[in-house]
């Protein structure tokens, strides 16, 4: 399979060229080489370590062999990363996709890496050819076994720093950029001295062949001797419809660049969604959400609107003849049929969840402390199993905590950030709540009369709405009840809360 993206420009490839030529002419039948790379998934050096071994995946070939492993710490029964629990999901996700679909291993690599602190990691395996489901299915069923697996070998070297690499069992301490390692993998593989290279190739990958409005081709890419070929792109237009009440809606940025690449003759025209011509055409492709965008019916006749059809990386709007960037490439974050509730933050919770409760804890101390016109609000997540009854992710204790909480929010709004703020300190004592209600004047034979009578109603409500909207992590933010945050540091764009502290538990529950 082609790579999707490629890191190192023709530019750079040209640098190392001296150095990696030798690989093509080198002696078939010597063992491979043994590369052992250590990882955290979100860190930068290491991500640069991944990129620098796919190029050299692509010129070693079969000559080297690369394992990669993931540094991750166990307390208790919970696995803990610095990058925080989306970094462990990650991990998971690329050790289930090397063990099923080794052979698009590299590719999604290729992919992810170029964005790899965003959530949108399902585009990425659209983009290689993988189905988001059955990714999703294989990690939730192996994905704790494999990465238990990968850590005891982690551990078994006491290794804490990313990356760390071993060539043939032996700590590399090189650079990590390529031509660093092709050196020392040139030493292993019993290169001496690379012959100089007479001419270098027009192109290494599709990718270097450029030109405005052209589909470009690097074909005879074997023994490095390839060259472009170009044909007219089909010329169709294509809209980026943004809207000035984001906080910030830049996550459009690696959907934008994917169609860009895929699509050479997109005449792209940005708009707000506030101008007639933004309301006319989110209105006949039917958006609910922003960012998002738009094709024309123009894009049915370019090169590889096949792919990006079958792979679900666009899709036909109900309405129109408009197409439509997936919302697994593109989430939109802005709801357009969503009534605004002015300066108001919604804090969709599980009650038991560590990363809700200091954030929690961080809002209410910066809203009150500060007397910020900022009305704060919660709202409850909960599902249903396999046989449709709604749950709580931590079980029933937990449900009957959110039900509390909601009858004193309802009933009491006066008293509810100093109830929240008492049970969180001892969240998971179910005894506990009785007493934080008394202390505030509060009568707990009420709330539990309240929550009999009204739970069902209530818990019923809260799934209805985390379904709709898509909710299952918490804690999920939204502002003004229109706009869902990427994450709590989206917090500080609000006004008021430009200085807002969190206590470093900045991950999720889902």
């Amino acid at each position: 399979m082609k790579r999707i993206l490629v890191r190192f420009t023709f530019a750079a490839a040209i640098v190392f060229v001296l150095v990696l030529i030798v690989i093509k002419v080198s002696n078939n039948n010597q063992e491979k080489t043994k590369i052992d790379l250590y990882v955290m998934s979100y860190c930068p050096y290491s991500v640069l370590a991944e990129n620098s071994f796919r190029i050299l995946k692509d010129i070693f070939g079969d000559q080297i062999n690369v394992e990669i492993n993931y540094i991750v710490e166990i307390e208790g029964s919970t696995f803990v990363s610095m990058h925080g629990s989306s970094e462990i999901e990650e991990d998971m996700r690329q050790l289930v996709i090397a063990a099923y679909y080794r052979e698009k291993f590299w590719d999604y690599l290729d992919v992810r890496n170029s964005l790899i602190q965003s959530d949108n990691w399902q585009g990425s395996l659209l983009l290689v050819g993988l189905d988001p489901q059955d990714i999703k299915k294989k990690v939730d069923s192996v994905g704790k076994a494999l990465l238990l697996k990968s850590i005891k070998k982690t551990d078994s070297l006491s290794i804490i720093a990313s990356p760390t690499i071993y060539i043939n069992d032996k700590l590399y301490e090189g650079k990590n950029d390529a031509v660093s390692l092709a050196i020392a993998i040139g030493k292993e593989l019993g290169i001496a001295k690379p012959p100089v290279c007479k001419k270098l190739p027009e192109c290494f990958s599709d990718s270097d062949c450029i030109q405005p409005f052209k589909n470009g081709r690097c074909v005879n890419t074997e023994d490095l001797k390839g060259f472009c070929e170009f044909n007219d792109a089909v010329k169709f237009k294509a809209y980026l419809i943004e809207s000035e009440d984001c906080l910030d809606c830049s996550d459009y940025t690696f959907a934008l660049g994917t169609f860009e690449k895929m699509f050479r003759g997109m005449l792209l025209k940005r708009l707000d969604y506030k101008t007639d011509l933004g309301k006319k055409i989110s209105k006949e492709a039917g958006l609910t959400k922003l960012p998002a965008i738009v094709f024309d019916k123009g894009i049915e006749a370019a090169m590889n609107y096949n792919r990006a059809s079958a792979s679900g990386m666009i899709k036909k709007s109900d309405m129109s003849d408009y197409y439509l960037a997936s919302s697994l490439l593109l989430k939109g974050r802005l709801f357009l049929d969503k009534e605004i509730k002015e300066n108001t933050i919604t804090l969709f919770v599980m009650s038991y969840c560590p990363f809700s409760v200091s954030l929690e804890n961080a809002l209410i101390d910066k809203i009150k402390k500060d007397n910020l016109d900022i009305e704060l609000e919660f709202k409850y997540i909960f599902s249903k199993d396999k046989e449709n009854n709604i749950v709580s992710l931590h079980g029933k204790d937990e449900m009957h905590e959110d039900i509390e909480q909601m009858i004193v929010q309802k009933y009491y709004p006066e008293k509810f950030f100093d109830y929240i703020l008492c049970r969180n300190k001892d969240i998971k004592n179910r005894d506990s709540w009785r007493e934080c209600a008394i202390s505030l004047g509060l009568d707990p034979k009420d709330i539990e009369v309240k929550a009999f009578e009204e739970s069902k109603a209530l818990v019923e409500e809260s799934e209805r709405l985390c379904r709709e909207l898509g909710i299952t992590a918490s804690p999920t933010i939204f502002w003004q009840n229109n706009y869902s945050l990427s994450d709590r540091s989206e917090l500080r764009k609000i006004k008021g809360l430009e200085k807002l502290s969190f206590d470093g538990n900045t991950g999720s529950c889902k």
